[in-house]
């Protein structure tokens, strides 16, 4: 029976602070640990050392790259990474690329039955390590498909954690359409108004206090209650298209903030559009207090935790380009 899943460790009590850029891993670093330790630890007398090790080439372990390779795969409302490993062990042998990606899903499928022999290795938690399949491409590549309650994992910690983003010193290269920039800004007023509006009609637990007094623009979010993101299947809550595509931008804020912290400006705002774009799309799509708010607590719980984390990520762009996050418009 698989332990009940445990989210980044952080108190919920309102009166604390939000915690400081530490240090959750996100998708695209968790993927690339548990694959560079199993590829490292793997048994290299397999079958495949004698395949890949003929005269003249290189050794198998040294076939073995510093950082694993592993993108995200862009697509509207799923979730899935993959990992170019088997090509670069293959070294264009193309056609050992299948038994290679059929041997590492293998290698990934053993290790996930039993992570108690290879837990001491990774710093991450063991539910974590299991919130993911791994199959083989038809490309040859292996392909990661994140579980609902993995991304509930990761929600939890934009709403918790800061973001690894270093502060954008103003450039006279960079200078925002003021049309683009106010939809931007226009966004996270809006998020911030439905989240007032919630606690108002007490529809919601989550704390219009923004920030910590007295430094209403400080670095000290306030923590809310523990938001209930999946049923009782473990499924997420979030199941219309709209709140799908914005959890795969927030997600794709989360890796590119732990691969690119010091990104060029022009980055940060392009993904704070990408973030504002699909938060609109979710609020013509889901009439938050219409017949949206008829659903079951939870389910209407878990829509206003989405809008928080993207009220709070919203905000770090903006902040993070030196710019103005409005609470009201």
């Amino acid at each position: 029976m698989p332990e009940p899943f445990s989210y980044p460790s952080q108190s919920v009590n309102q009166s604390s602070e939000w915690a400081s850029p530490v240090q959750v891993k996100a998708p695209v670093q968790t993927l690339q640990i548990i694959l560079q330790r199993i590829v490292t630890i793997t048994d290299l007398t397999s079958e495949f050392t004698p395949l890949l090790n003929s005269p003249g080439s290189y050794a198998l372990t040294s076939r073995i790259p510093v950082s694993v390779p592993i993108k995200a795969v862009r697509h509207p409302t799923q979730i899935s990474y993959v990992s170019a490993l088997p090509q670069v062990w293959a070294r264009g042998r193309t056609h050992h690329l299948s038994s290679l990606a059929k041997y590492l899903v293998k290698q990934i499928n053993t290790w996930q039955e039993d992570f108690s022999s290879i837990a001491e290795y990774l710093s991450l938690p063991e539910n974590l390590l299991r919130g993911f399949t791994a199959t083989e491409a038809l490309d040859g590549n292996i392909r990661f498909e994140l579980h609902d309650a993995t991304i509930a994992y990761w929600l939890t910690a934009l709403v918790h954690h800061q973001l690894s983003l270093e502060r954008v010193q103003p450039s006279s290269s960079f200078s925002p359409d003021p049309h683009r920039l106010f939809a931007i800004q226009h966004a996270h007023a809006r998020c911030c108004s439905l989240l007032r509006h919630g606690q108002q009609e007490e529809v919601s637990s989550l704390s219009t206090d923004f920030f910590n007094e007295p430094d209403r623009q400080g670095e000290g979010f306030i923590n809310p209650p523990a938001i209930p993101w999946l049923d009782p299947h473990d499924l997420l809550y979030l199941t219309h298209p709209t709140e799908r595509q914005l959890i795969v931008q927030l997600l794709t804020v989360l890796d590119f903030a732990a691969e690119t912290p010091s990104a060029p400006t022009k980055q940060y705002f392009v993904l704070a559009e990408k973030v504002s774009a699909a938060f609109q799309e979710v609020h013509r799509s889901c009439q938050l207090f219409g017949a949206f708010l008829k659903s079951s607590g939870d389910r209407f719980q878990a829509h206003m935790g989405l809008i928080l984390a993207t009220q709070r990520v919203l905000w770090q762009l903006l902040q993070s380009l030196t710019l103005i996050a409005p609470f009201d418009l």
